[in-house]
């Protein structure tokens, strides 16, 4: 079977599969799931130095000597890894097929590493993701769990300064499996206005309406793009007030001319019998 099909087998249900390094042992009667040091990435194949990759076979055999009752439960489901462990990794053609192998493969979701890991270990009544979609995005707490702070730092990369305030929908999203907190005392409402974190910056003013931090580089830059778009708003109205108010310049106009009276002819002088006319 291909590495979809053992891996299905293995949980028990639909999966999808991709390069993620898993090493699945059984022990007590369950399946317990590591991740190996390092993994082959696609692309990788040309450039890794099988001897980095034959280390990668050797944390798995290590592993699994440790969980002797691995091995029989894989070939109880049809799995058949004994000739994969079993072949040293000394060309290219061999990290080839450990990177399209069992132990180079596993479960995969469009989460992030770092986030799968910050949901395993999270209070189940703290959301982690709070936007779906094609850009989510993941937040953490500021404080801590005792601290009753309502405030969130962005954790779609890690080690970002961004922080969302309690009137952000990043916040709620975060805090909306908690009860409100009952009975803060003074203390906790003076934690509530302030980052507990180094290095965070300390709101200035009132609560925004946009949920952003007042005073902190983020709410600045925001206020910047709204001056922006009023002053263009401003100029918009001005521009409209002056055609409005501008007069009319009068188009020509065409007078008609009066018409020609009909010319009547009157010759002056004797005719031909002599006679005046």
């Amino acid at each position: 079977m291909n590495v979809t099909e053992a891996w299905q087998k293995l949980t028990g249900e639909p999966v999808k599969v991709g390069r993620a390094g898993v090493i699945p042992v059984f022990d007590n009667g369950e399946w317990a799931f590591y991740r190996n040091t390092a993994i082959v990435w696609p692309g990788v194949e040309t450039a890794a130095d099988p001897a980095k990759v034959e280390k990668l076979r050797q944390n798995v055999l290590a592993l699994l000597a440790a969980f002797p009752e691995t091995l029989p439960e894989l070939e109880k489901l049809g799995i058949r890894v004994k000739g994969l462990l079993n072949k040293p990794i000394k060309t290219e053609a061999d990290v080839k097929q450990w990177a399209e192998a069992f132990f180079n493969t596993g479960p995969t979701t469009s989460v992030p590493l770092h986030v799968q890991d910050a949901m395993s270990l999270a209070y189940d009544d703290i959301k982690i993701q709070v936007r779906m979609g094609r850009h989510p995005a993941f937040v953490l707490p500021v404080g801590s769990r005792d601290s009753h702070v309502r405030q969130t730092v962005d954790f779609t990369v890690p080690g970002s300064k961004l922080r969302y305030g309690p009137r952000h929908e990043f916040t709620k999203a975060a805090f909306s499996l908690q009860d409100p907190p009952q009975g803060r005392t003074e203390a906790d409402r003076r934690a509530q206005a302030k980052d507990v974190l180094d290095g965070a910056v300390r709101g200035r003013g009132r609560p925004r309406k946009d949920g952003l931090m007042p005073g902190a580089r983020e709410a600045m830059a925001a206020d910047k793009r709204r001056q922006r778009e009023l002053e263009r708003e401003r100029a918009k109205r001005v521009r409209a007030r002056e055609r409005k108010a501008k007069p009319v310049e009068e188009l020509a106009t065409i007078t008609e001319l009066p018409q020609p009276q009909p010319r009547r002819l009157v010759r002056i002088g004797k005719t031909a019998s002599g006679e005046s006319a």
